[in-house]
């Protein structure tokens, strides 16, 4: 589920980056690629509502420790968070289409 999680985080990423260096003059295959991208991440919500069952995946990181404090960024994924998630991807994807 973790996996599937930073997938859902990541990919966009990774498609804008593709289309930015590699695609800029192939208007239809980059279009083609943010629709196959936006239906990537539906598919992925998807997954994790059916098959992530009651689980909460949680992920937390230290950005900047200093003397005294410590600024802390995270990534929680929990029921909710995944409905959530799934009507932003299907938004998203019927505005790519």
């Amino acid at each position: 589920m973790e996996t599937v999680a930073f997938s859902v985080l990541l990919l966009p990423l990774l498609s804008a980056c593709v289309t930015l260096l590699f695609l800029r003059k192939h208007g239809n295959i980059a279009a083609l690629l943010s629709v196959a991208t936006a239906g990537g991440i539906l598919a992925f919500s998807l997954y994790l509502i059916f098959a992530g069952g009651g689980d909460v995946f949680a992920w937390e990181a230290t950005w900047i420790r200093m003397s005294g404090w410590e600024l802390r960024f995270g990534f929680l994924l929990d029921g909710p968070a995944r409905l959530l998630l799934f009507v932003v991807s299907f938004v998203g994807f019927l505005i790519h289409v």
